[in-house]
């Protein structure tokens, strides 16, 4: 994958991630802001209740987050999922509020019903004495009597038919509340469950965009250190460049001065080709000879200053017209060996301006 492809990729993805965290923290605070409100509107769960002292053994056992980072964003998922929990609590408080309600109510008309059939059964003694009591006044009566035991017979009968229907009831109740309770618990296991699966998954997805952070500012620092072997190469190209031109330009210097010792030599020949036989000395001559040894002078240093043309009357001579031969006298040719002699091993350079160098 090219480089530019890759820092894209990276980029989205953590555009990404920012944005579902700014995502979650909204709906978190809006869940957290409809529970409060919703708490707000009941009364509040009592301290002693047995419920919300398991659930307060539970955070204390669960207390300990990861880290200071996520210390925070922990507990506040906790007081989410408490809220929630709270919530569920506080229904089955109204739930076994209504059981209760609904069990004593069960108990006061059982009661009445036991005066009732208590009641009834004085009744029915005191009724079978008056019968005994009145056996002897007639037939009639105690015909009358059986048909009324036998009512309140039935009475009884109904009444304990109700008695049983009701118990079955109340026993139906009872398993209703004990199977929401179990629900209720495997519901809070299962929040609780969920809140720990959250949380780890919340800690990978920081731990992940700490990574992807991380490789971003390696990949930044790649980018720099690119950019300064960059910068590197092209200064030393430069320099090979320059280095290049100061090479050249020391060859056409020494080229140059090849090409004038060469004819230094060429001037030195024709000087002792035409050495005159007798030994007179003109004044005139003499001096155009001191002029040439001053010109041919030998010097260690080779200056690179271009020399706009001779200024001696024999190196003038000599520039203007190289076609011809002169005739020095013998006094200035061994005059010139001398200082030859004198100037040890240093070789004589002459710049002829009108001579460049030939090319490498």
């Amino acid at each position: 994958m090219p480089y530019n492809q890759l820092l894209q990729m990276v980029s989205r993805l953590e555009g990404e991630l920012q944005a579902r965290d700014v995502v979650i923290a909204c709906l978190r605070n809006e869940r957290v802001k409809s529970l409060l409100n919703h708490i707000r509107t009941r009364p509040e769960v009592p301290p002693s209740d047995p419920f919300a002292a398991l659930f307060r053994d539970k955070l204390a056992i669960d207390g300990n987050f990861c880290n200071r980072d996520t210390s925070s964003l922990a507990v506040q998922a906790e007081n989410e999922a408490n809220l929630i929990i709270n919530e569920q609590i506080e229904i089955l408080y109204d739930m076994v509020t209504r059981q209760r309600q609904t069990h004593n109510r069960m108990v006061h008309i059982l009661t009445e019903s036991l005066d009732n059939n208590q009641r009834m059964r004085q009744e029915l003694e005191e009724e079978k004495r008056k019968h005994e009591h009145d056996t002897a006044q007639g037939d009639d009566i105690t015909y009358g009597l059986e048909i009324e035991r036998t009512k309140l017979k039935q009475e009884l009968e109904a009444e304990r038919n109700q008695k049983k229907k009701l118990e079955k009831d109340m026993k139906k109740l009872q398993e209703t509340l004990e199977f929401e309770r179990n629900r209720e618990k495997q519901m809070v296991l299962y929040l609780m469950a969920e809140r720990k699966a959250i949380i780890k998954q919340y800690l990978e997805e920081g731990k992940r965009s700490q990574d992807l952070a991380q490789i971003l500012n390696e990949e930044k620092q790649r980018s720099d250190t690119i950019a300064k072997v960059a910068s590197f190469d092209t200064e030393r190209k430069q320099l090979k460049l320059n280095s290049a031109k100061d090479d050249k330009r020391i060859k056409e210097l020494e080229g140059e001065v090849l090409l004038l010792r060469n004819e230094l030599d060429t001037y030195r020949k024709k000087l002792q080709q035409f050495q005159p036989s007798t030994g007179t000395k003109p004044r005139d001559e003499g001096v155009g000879m001191a002029n040439v040894a001053k010109v041919v002078q030998p010097t260690a240093t080779v200056s690179s200053v271009p020399v706009s043309g001779p200024t001696t009357g024999i190196a003038r001579s000599l520039s203007v017209a190289p076609g011809v031969q002169p005739h020095p006298p013998a006094s200035a040719v061994s005059r010139l060996n001398a200082q030859q002699a004198n100037s040890g091993s240093q070789s004589p350079t002459v710049r002829n301006p009108n001579v460049s160098p030939p090319p490498k």
